[in-house]
Parts: structure tokens; sequence; C-alpha cells
């Protein structure tokens, strides 16, 4: 075995070793990165990440470069800008002037300086995809920019283990950010409480509940809206807290004519929609036109129901709406059961 080989083979054994959980994920990622770098002699190894508020496209979250070559670091790219990697995999070039490459992703290549290239997926497995296609996080990129070079079989092999590493990383970062979210939520939850055991104005609590909700929920706008049934579910926003660069919703009267039909009833039953996308989740084109006034993209959506007899429907009186605004967003099962928490003590 040459020495080369035997170098690349210790160096697999030590990518196996066991991630740091609580290290801060930026330094691990810049760690890998470098590590991979040096061990390849390569000049570029950047890390690409994909963002649905991005329509798909993605940016570069970290990076080692050597001297001498352009800094990716930041740098946003269109979704069309790569193959599909979530179907095809590595893609190993040796020289992208003699490989058939699209014409859009030979043109971008050229731009970052890249005469060879070898990209490797980065994929997020969380509970809910172990047993389905895991979703694509990222891309691995290794750049050659001073030369062609054909990439043997231990590189790829190195490079696959990193992304495996950096799958590895970004499973232990979410389970640390769900601990602490959890932790923050039942104090966020504890001061909701008080706040409605304490005899002051109701709209003060509205206004409160949609501050600490959307502070923790970090979304763009958190809002509660009441219904008037008597008005055949006309109803409006009474109190929210809003992100800054977003219009308010206060006191816009709203009618939704599929309301009746499609929905009051499923909300009276205590159903919660949770809407990562409201062009791609089959809602009305009623209920999009109202969604799209005040610019919502996704929504979580919870009842404010008030209890009756034992036997009867309860009363909904209103809705929690959080909104995010400024793209497409996946509700988290620990954000949904926290905005249900919320609403199930406003009985009011």
């Amino acid at each position: 075995m040459s020495q080369q080989n035997t170098q690349y083979q210790t160096a697999l054994g030590e990518a196996i070793a066991p991630i740091p959980i609580f290290q801060d994920q930026e330094i691990i990622f810049k760690t890998q990165l470098t590590k991979l770098r040096k061990l390849l002699k390569t000049d570029r190894v950047a890390l690409l990440r994909f963002y649905p508020q991005l329509d798909g496209g993605g940016e570069f979250v970290c990076e080692d470069v050597t001297y001498g070559w352009n800094s990716l670091l930041n740098l946003k790219v269109e979704n069309n800008c790569f193959p599909n990697y979530q179907e095809e995999g590595i893609q190993a070039v040796a020289d992208i002037n003699a490989t058939q490459l699209s014409q859009y992703y030979a043109q971008i290549l050229r731009e970052f300086q890249v005469k060879a290239d070898l990209v490797v997926p980065v994929f997020k497995q969380d509970e809910a995809t172990e047993t389905t296609v895991p979703e694509l996080w990222g891309l691995l990129c290794i750049h050659q920019c001073s030369s062609p070079r054909k990439w043997q079989d231990l590189e790829i092999e190195f490079a696959q283990k990193t992304a495996q590493n950096l799958t590895v990383i970004i499973r232990n970062t979410q389970l640390l950010e769900a601990a602490h979210y959890q932790v923050e939520q039942q104090k966020a939850l504890a001061r909701v409480i008080k706040r409605i055991r304490t005899p002051i104005d109701l709209e003060e609590i509205f206004k409160v509940t949609a501050t600490e909700v959307r502070q923790l929920l970090q979304a763009d706008r958190v809002a509660v809206f009441r219904f008037y049934p008597e008005r055949d579910w006309e109803g409006e926003f009474v109190s929210e807290d809003i992100a800054d660069e977003w219009d308010s919703a206060l006191a816009a009267k709203v009618y939704d004519h599929c309301f009746a039909g499609e929905y009051a009833v499923h909300y009276q039953q205590g159903r919660v929609q949770a809407v990562e996308d409201i062009y791609a989740a089959g809602l009305g084109d009623c209920h999009i036109e109202i969604l799209e006034r005040f610019q919502v993209r996704a929504n979580l959506v919870v009842p404010l129901l008030k209890s009756r007899e034992q036997g009867e429907l309860p009363e909904l009186w209103g809705l929690l709406c959080i909104h995010q605004c400024s793209g497409p967003r996946h509700w988290q099962d620990y954000e949904i059961d926290f905005a249900q928490q919320i609403a199930d003590h406003f009985g009011v």
C-alpha cells in the first residue's frame, strides 16, 4: 500500500470516530472541511445548504479554501444551478471542459474557478424519515481550481464519510435545539398561563401570548383571530405580534366563504392546520387569496375553543394563527404541540 493510501486509511479511521455532540455546529463543520481539504490537497472544500425559503436554492455556509482562490462563503445560488443529487448521488468530474455538463452548471463552475470537482450530497435524517427517503440538506463540494484532476476511489470514499459525518452533526444539532426549545417552551407556557390567570384585560393577554409565541417560534407573524359566528363566520384579527418588514393584519375584516363549508367543523373538532407551503397544500382558491392578502407563505393554525355541555361540540370562537411570510416552512411536531398547549388555555 502506498504512503498516500495509508494516510487516507488512517484519516478514514479517524473520521469514523464519534462526533462531538456539544460543540458548536459551525466549528465542527469547519473542522471537518479543513481536515478534508488538507488530506485531499485540494484548493477548496465548501458546504452548500439548501433552503426552502429560497425556492430550493442554497447558500454556501462553510468553507476551507487555499490562498489565491475566491471565497464562496455566504454566496447564494439558484436551485437550477446543480444536477439532481437526490437521485444521481455523487458526482466526480475530472475535467469540467471534457465532461458533458449542462451549460448553466458548467458556467457556474467556471465562475467558481473550478477545473475539477467532487460533489457528495449531504442528507438530513430525522426520526420521521428514518424509513423513507431522507431530505437533501445540502452538498459537500470539493473543488480543484488549479488544474483538472482524476478523483481516486479512496478520495471519494473519504468524501462520502465526511458527508456522513455532516449528517450526524446536523442530527445532533437538531436534538440539542429540540431539547433547548422544550425548556424555553415550558418557560413561555408558564408565563402565558400566569397572565391568563391574572385578572388583566383580555386584549393584553392576547398581545402577550402573540409576542411569546412569535419569539419562541421565530415566525413572521402571530395573531389571534376572532370569529363572529352570527355573521356567517366573518371575523377579524384582534391582536398580533409581527416582524417589522411585514404588513399588520390588525382590524382587517375577513370573510372566507369557503370556511363554513370546508373548515369550521374540523376546527370545532380540534383540528390543527399545519401548511408548509400554501401553494402546495391543496387549499381552495378563496382561502389562498385571503392568505396572500396577508403575505402568508406557510401557516400553523390552531383553533381556540370554549367548552360546552358534555356531548356538544365546543364553541369555536377564534384561531391562533402563526404565519411564515418569508417562504415555505416545515412545522416541527414540538412547535405544533407548543401552539396547541397555548391554545388549550384560551377557553375564554
